[in-house]
């Protein structure tokens, strides 16, 4: 017993003396990093050599209740048609919530504007954000205070509902339920309100059944189309209360084109037959300008309309009596502001079409089968609304025919059944996910801490990472994929790459790659001059637990010199990024090494570029040198502030 006493006293003896050993050890080598690290200047004077960083984006599209994924882009995305650019990317993605959106954006740093985009029905599709040193934003409350007129404007003859519109002697019989500012904005007192109706279901319906049409139909819509007396609106005689109340809320805008929107209407059994007859009908603006643009109309704006008795010269009431039709037209790219300095709508004849939803042949309907009508209506059997559609370019061969380049629902008091016409079913779709993709190149100096080169091609890889979210922006998986690309004999080590992160998930990995748990790290094994245009993919699934923006900055990739693996080896990591616990701490601030930056400040031993397909630096050539990338020195003396597309100039210069 006392032997054994004895024993397990001297083990505890010897466990302890090693306890205190390796804290000994330890300390030491904290006191030596501590010592080195004192003598250099702090981390925050040097420059970290970032090309990308944070920005904040703050979204109010006034759109309540709406759900929408978003896209941020460089440039403008769309092209003179309206349409989405084919061969460019978003530089951020994600989903809006009630309408609104204030999140960080991690982007490249040459970023100096930014448009929003989105193809969600209901929503402005392309607006360009303001920019400032709070970062980009949009407020689609904000009113541009453009020249706003009182009645007797420059565009209109009267001074009283309806108003007449100049200019005089135009001959078209048109007239107005408002005036509008310089971008065509109503600005008649109380003349819109808002629609008590679920939009966001609504244009998610809508769209959804457009969509589907067109995929079964050859990718028109052409096949809605349906006779005048389904596309106008009929108030029955006998109606209960003797009238019918009408209301016209804007839905979205899809094309390319300013238009003007109106009614007109006319005794049920006295239908226009001729063009003249429909020249000579009194015609009404609804929506001077039938869109989005400039902060102009609001999907769920709202006006009623306005019966003016059958000769148009009744004091205005907003029932329409048994017995009467109503009828739509569009004024295709005739909104005020486009021309004649906002004051005049086009007249019919000038410089644009008119289109409306009579059969009657005229300069929109070339045949009597109706195959060149510009307009559908359908009915959303959840709302009860009936929503039209209107193609602003004429003819086959000119519009893209999807019928949704204006649109607009309406509603009648008492309802008027529309179950006549193409029907939307009740489901709403359920929003599903999206992937927002951030590419990039890594290039490291595998001469650390040691000065190198800085030529930044000894170890090049080339990555993708696809980021698959829900609507609460957050995180489904990521799938990583990593493409090694440095040239032939660019290094002599055997060096190996590998990327940290905190959150790792649950991982599925390709053949060559493995989870180094003492590093919280996942490693491609072989060295990376074995394996050019190889590619890794790694995927990581979340189960919707973290923030995608979280995940996309969780990302700390660094290249093991020499392929040495386990504890006292030479890690490469971005400039201010942390190394693992397995590093050689012994090299931290030694030799030449400041953070991951060469100690003067002009290089870095690692960097990310924001591009996929960067050209290298000449072997041996300073990445910063003539004929290589010289406004690399200009972006760094500048701490940034300049040059920042250092990347796309000089020897990367397309």
């Amino acid at each position: 017993m006392n032997l054994l006493r004895g024993i397990t006293r001297g083990t505890t003896l010897l466990l302890l003396l090693g306890v205190i050993a390796s804290c000994a050890e330890k300390d030491l080598y904290n006191s030596d990093e501590d010592s080195r690290k004192s003598k250099l200047p702090s981390e925050d004077s040097y420059f970290g050599f970032q090309l990308r960083g944070n920005i904040p984006l703050n979204v109010d599209y006034a759109a309540s209740g709406f759900v929408a994924n978003v896209e941020v882009y460089a440039e403008d995305p769309v092209d003179a048609s309206g349409k989405l650019k084919e061969g460019i990317s978003p530089i951020y993605k994600t989903f809006i919530k009630d309408g609104k959106i204030s999140s960080t954006m991690y982007v490249p740093t040459a970023v100096k504007e930014a448009y929003l985009y989105t193809n969600r029905m209901g929503l402005p599709h392309s607006v360009k954000l303001t920019g400032s040193a709070s970062g980009f934003s949009y407020d689609a409350n904000k009113a541009t205070g453009s020249k706003t007129r009182a009645a007797a404007a420059a565009g209109v003859l009267n001074d009283q509902i309806p108003y007449q519109l100049g200019p005089a002697g135009r001959g078209d019989n048109m007239y107005s339920l408002c005036t509008w500012n310089g971008n065509g904005y109503p600005t008649t007192a109380n003349y819109l309100s808002k629609t008590s109706y679920d939009m966001d279901g609504l244009t998610s319906r809508v769209q959804a059944y457009l969509a589907n049409n067109r995929a079964a139909n050859g990718g028109k819509n052409e096949n809605l189309r349906i006779d005048a007396d389904k596309l106008n609106i009929t108030i029955p005689v006998g109606v209960t209360g003797g009238s019918a109340k009408v209301e016209v809320s804007f839905v979205d805008e899809n094309g390319a084109f300013q238009n003007v929107f109106g009614y007109y209407y006319y005794k049920t059994n006295s239908a226009p037959t001729t063009r003249n007859d429909f020249w000579g009908m009194k015609k009404y603006v609804i929506f001077p300008n039938a869109g989005y643009r400039s902060y102009g109309l609001k999907c769920g704006d709202t006006a009623k309309l306005l019966f003016f008795g059958e000769d148009g010269k009744a004091v205005p009431t907003e029932d329409f009596p048994g017995g009467y039709t109503i009828g739509w037209f569009l004024l295709s790219n005739a909104a005020p502001w486009v021309s004649d300095n906002g004051d005049n709508i086009k007249k019919v004849n000038d410089l644009y079409t008119q289109y409306h939803t009579q059969s009657t042949r005229n300069i929109c309907l070339s045949n009597e089968s109706g195959d060149d009508r510009q307009f559908i209506t359908l009915y959303d059997t959840k709302s009860k609304l009936l929503v039209v559609g209107v193609e602003d370019e004429f003819g086959a061969t000119k519009g893209d025919n999807d019928f949704d380049d204006v649109m607009f629902c309406v509603k009648t008091t008492p309802e008027i059944t529309g179950d006549d016409r193409p029907i939307i079913p009740d489901e709403t779709p359920e929003v599903k996910p999206e992937t927002e993709t951030i590419v990039g190149t890594l290039a490291f100096e595998d001469n650390w801490p040691k000065a190198g080169d800085y030529d930044m091609n000894d170890v090049i890889i080339e990555y993708k990472r696809a980021i698959t979210y829900d609507k609460d922006n957050k995180a489904i998986k990521v799938e990583e994929s990593f493409t090694p690309k440095q040239k032939d004999n660019a290094a002599i080590y055997d060096n190996v790459f590998a990327y940290q992160v905190d959150n790792m998930g649950t991982v599925t990995l390709p053949a060559g790659c493995e989870i180094e748990n003492g590093s919280r790290s996942i490693v491609i094994t072989k060295g990376v001059k074995y394996l050019q245009n190889q590619t890794f993919t790694i995927t990581r699934e979340f189960g919707s637990s973290i923030d995608k923006d979280k995940v996309k900055t969780d990302f700390n990739p660094y290249a093991i010199i020499k392929g040495i693996r386990g504890t006292g080896r030479a890690e490469v990591h971005l400039p201010k990024k942390s190394p693992t616990d397995l590093i050689d701490r012994s090299k931290l601030y030694s030799e030449s090494d400041a953070y991951f930056i060469d100690k003067d400040g002009k290089y870095p031993f690692a960097i990310d570029i924001p591009i996929v397909g960067f050209i290298p630096a000449d072997e041996t050539k300073q990445i910063d040198s003539a004929g290589q990338y010289p406004s690399f020195k200009t972006w760094v003396n500048s701490n940034g502030s300049q040059a920042a597309d250092w990347y796309l100039k000089d020897k990367g210069a397309k």
